[in-house]
């Protein structure tokens, strides 16, 4: 997707061979084709464009605006990520978010973990409608960037807890049963 080439890689008969070493020759080949192909994943990000995504609808007069964002974090904390299984707010997808107090309009900036993430169409969307939910929110727009690109760093401390019990207890069930 977005014209990239995959790395090649060696096929190694596993039957005829218990450990395979590569020369520092080939280990130089394959760092210089990950490094380049990282220079053109980031090529492709820049040239990705941007979704927006708008819901919502301006309050009636007798309904009051949102003053604070604390629940507009809480409805952010709804929205799960479901390959990761970590909300959306403390995977760190969540950029910005503008609350305009006299409208109760909320301008919501994020991104999303790859740009071929195959939830891309759905996630911005489960964002604005559940920030549009809250009560004093009136309209919603939510837009989706590329740069700066996600990364694990961008991860709350809550987050990279979950995802280490996640992987605690996904390695149970990914382990090789006849290894003791």
């Amino acid at each position: 997707m977005f014209g990239r080439k995959k790395v090649e890689e060696k096929k190694v008969d596993v039957k005829n061979v218990v450990k395979q070493d590569l020369s520092v020759d080939e280990k130089l080949d394959v760092k210089t084709s990950v490094e380049e192909e990282k220079i053109k994943i980031d090529a492709d990000i820049k040239e990705l464009k941007d979704i927006i995504i708008h819901r919502g609808k301006p309050l009636e007069k007798k309904q009051k605006p949102l003053k604070k964002k604390d629940a507009v974090i809480a409805a952010l904390q709804l929205v799960f990520d479901p390959e990761i299984r970590v909300d959306v707010y403390n995977l760190g997808l969540i950029y910005d978010v503008d609350l305009d107090k006299k409208t109760g309009n909320v301008k919501i900036v994020m991104t999303l973990t790859s740009p071929t993430c195959p939830m891309a169409d759905e996630i911005p969307i489960w964002v604005a409608e559940s920030v549009e939910a809250v009560d004093g929110v009136a309209e919603v727009e939510v837009k989706v960037i590329w740069d700066p690109a996600w990364d694990l760093s961008k991860m709350s401390e809550e987050a990279k807890f979950q995802m280490e019990i996640a992987e605690f207890d996904n390695s149970f069930f990914m382990r090789d049963p006849f290894e003791f």
